[in-house]
């Protein structure tokens, strides 16, 4: 095991590391209490190449700027990385990753209904992508990309 969350009656997440982190597959994924994740701005995610589903059904999130400054270029896949993230507005903070060996973008913010805008990604380096199904599907207030480009 990579590692475990603590799920303690004050709603306090702790994360015991148990090896380098390669793989962050699922960590938070349903936490319905998880809102503030500032103290993972510190977290060394630069040898991960799995990202997917960390913050999945984490319905309560709304602000990811803590992830900003996160090193994801050894990233493979982001599949369903905020999926179902039903209360995520601003995915601004994600615009200066490096994602260009990433081969799946799958879903990564499927029925996120609030998020606006994905302005802020269109200069993500998405050469090695093949997987976009659904990246943005259910998001109902996501403005269309003409409307953003013009």
């Amino acid at each position: 095991m990579l590692f475990r969350s603590l799920h303690e009656g004050d709603n306090t997440i702790a994360l015991i590391i148990t090896k380098p982190l390669t793989d962050l597959c699922n960590i938070f994924s349903g936490c319905n209490c998880l809102k503030d994740i500032s103290e993972l701005s510190y977290l060394d995610v630069s040898k991960v190449k799995i990202f997917d589903f960390i913050f999945a059904r984490c319905i309560y999130l709304t602000d990811i700027s803590p992830l900003e400054y996160w090193d994801v270029s050894n990233g493979e896949s982001f599949t369903c990385m905020f999926d179902g993230c039903l209360s995520l507005t601003d995915i601004d903070p994600l615009q200066t990753w490096n994602v260009s060996k990433s081969i799946s973008f799958e879903a990564m913010f499927r029925n996120c209904m609030k998020i606006k805008s994905f302005i802020a990604l269109i200069y993500w380096n998405v050469s090695n992508c093949i997987y976009f199904t659904e990246m943005f599907s259910g998001c109902s207030s996501l403005e269309s990309a003409w409307n953003l480009m013009h």
